[in-house]
C-alpha cells in the first residue's frame, strides 16, 4: 500500500504509483484509490465504499474520492457478474485520504468455478467413492464417480492419490467457464484402472 499524487487528464482522473496506472473518466475528487484486482478478461468485482457500491472491472480501477475523509472499503462479488471470486486477502481496508493522496489496494483474488462431472480411469472404470483433491480443497465422488467441487481457475486440475505415493491427474478446460460448469466424463491420467485400486491398495502408473 502506498500514497501517490494524482493528475487530471483530458479524459478524467489518472492515479499512478510507479508503473501501476489506472484511469477513470470521473473528475469529482483529487484523492482516490487504485484497486489492483488482477482480474482477467471482463471479470467484475464490487467495492463497498462507506456504504456506496462501486463496480470494478478488469485488472485495475481508479476511484476518485474526496480528500479529508475516512473511508471503509470492502471488496465483494459483483451482482452483475456470473463469476465467483474468493477474496483471500485485502477484503477490507480503512483509509484516510488527504489532497493528492492515492491509496493502492491490491487484494489476493482467486476466480472460482464450481465444477461437476464424472471421473474415470484410463480403461473407463468409474472412480466411485474416491477422495479427490485440488489446489484449494477436497471432496469425495459418489457411487457413480460423480463429483462437485470448487476449483481455482488458475489451477484447473484434480488429482487422486492411491497405492504407494502414486497419483493420477485430471486436467480441466476452464478457460471459458463462468460460475459453474458441468465437464462431463473426464479421465484421470496415470490410473490405468480403478477396479483393483480399492481392494488391493495398489495401482499401475503409466
Amino acid at each position: 500500500d502506498g500514497y501517490v499524487n494524482t493528475n487530471l487528464t483530458a479524459n478524467g482522473s489518472v492515479g499512478w504509483q510507479g508503473k501501476n496506472i489506472a484511469a477513470s473518466g470521473r473528475t469529482d475528487g483529487n484523492a482516490g484509490v487504485i484497486f489492483k484486482t488482477g482480474l482477467e478478461d471482463d471479470g467484475k468485482l464490487s467495492a463497498k465504499v462507506n456504504g456506496r457500491i462501486v463496480q470494478l472491472s478488469g485488472n485495475r480501477n481508479y476511484l476518485p474520492l474526496s480528500p479529508y475523509s475516512r473511508y471503509e472499503v470492502e471488496l465483494q462479488n459483483s451482482k452483475n457478474s456470473l463469476d465467483s471470486y474468493d477474496i483471500v486477502t485485502g477484503r477490507k481496508s480503512q483509509l484516510t485520504l488527504y489532497p493528492g493522496n492515492v491509496a493502492v489496494i491490491e487484494p489476493e483474488v482467486k476466480q472460482m468455478v464450481t465444477v461437476s462431472g464424472r471421473i474415470r480411469a484410463e480403461d473407463g472404470t468409474l472412480l466411485a467413492n474416491a477422495r479427490i483433491n485440488n489446489h484449494i480443497g477436497r471432496t469425495r465422488t459418489d457411487e457413480n464417480g460423480e463429483f462437485v467441487m470448487d476449483v481455482d481457475k488458475k489451477y484447473p486440475t484434480i488429482d487422486f492419490s492411491y497405492g504407494k505415493n502414486q497419483s493420477c491427474e485430471v486436467a480441466l478446460e476452464l478457460s471459458q467457464a463462468r460460475g459453474a460448469v458441468w465437464v462431463g466424463d473426464v479421465v484421470c491420467s496415470g490410473l490405468s484402472t480403478y477396479a483393483r485400486t480399492q481392494q488391493t491398495g495398489e495401482g499401475n502408473e503409466s
